[in-house]
């Protein structure tokens, strides 16, 4: 592998490395905390979430097709939005671009150009639309915790927005919550993410195997 392509593979590897980081930071501000837990903890959503554009930029990457490194710019450009937290992701996204810029081809076809587009925008798409399934599909929440022999136990109302809690004499501690992660937002946004890598993983193994019959004198 050159030189100069070797971007996008730090590229890929700072992507995973701040997807865990991001992960660890969100739970850490949770620890300690009273109160129930997500279905699936925030931090390792978030995480999971970020990841997903390194293992599409890697899907291009190993087939040499840019599209789906350009698509992975896209969406961490997105993602960045979130919260001050994620500006860290302009770093795999400037490798990506430097990787996609190295690997582009030229002249291309204008069927291969408009295929190349459809598949990117389906590519950013699906993985918006997974980061928008999963925290626009929220409830609100209250609780009370109780103490039991086997340990805190919660009892759930419907979420009351009356600016103060008051806690029961019988509880430890109760409160009121808004944007809980659903099971319903999860799942939408595991099969939108999955549907996107699933489809970079199609696309780009298209790109393999027209290569491997160009080298080898098949007609594609």
């Amino acid at each position: 592998m050159p030189a100069r392509s070797r971007f996008g593979l730090y590229g890929v590897a700072i992507q995973l490395a701040l997807a865990l980081g991001l992960g660890i930071f969100v739970a850490a501000q949770r620890a300690g905390e009273v109160g129930p837990s997500d279905h699936v903890e925030r931090g390792i959503a978030l995480g999971l979430l970020f990841a997903v554009p390194g293992v599409i930029a890697a899907l291009g990457i190993r087939s040499g097709r840019p599209t789906p490194v350009i698509a992975a710019v896209v969406m961490d450009m997105a993602g960045v939005i979130l919260s001050f937290a994620t500006l860290v992701f302009v770093v795999p996204a400037a490798l990506f671009v430097a990787q996609a810029a190295a690997s582009a081809q030229r002249p291309v076809r204008v069927a291969a150009a408009i295929r190349a587009g459809l598949v990117g925008a389906a590519l950013v798409t699906l993985v918006v639309g997974s980061g928008i399934a999963l925290f626009a599909m929220t409830e609100g929440r209250c609780w009370t915790a109780y103490a039991s022999p086997t340990g805190t136990v919660y009892r759930f109302t419907p979420f009351v927005d009356t600016g103060e809690t008051v806690v029961p004499t019988d509880a430890i501690a109760s409160g009121c919550e808004s944007g809980v992660l659903t099971v319903r937002g999860e799942t939408t946004a595991a099969v939108l993410a999955l549907g996107a890598i699933a489809l970079a993983a199609v696309a780009t193994r298209r790109r393999e195997e027209l290569l491997a019959d160009s080298s080898s004198g098949t007609p594609a």
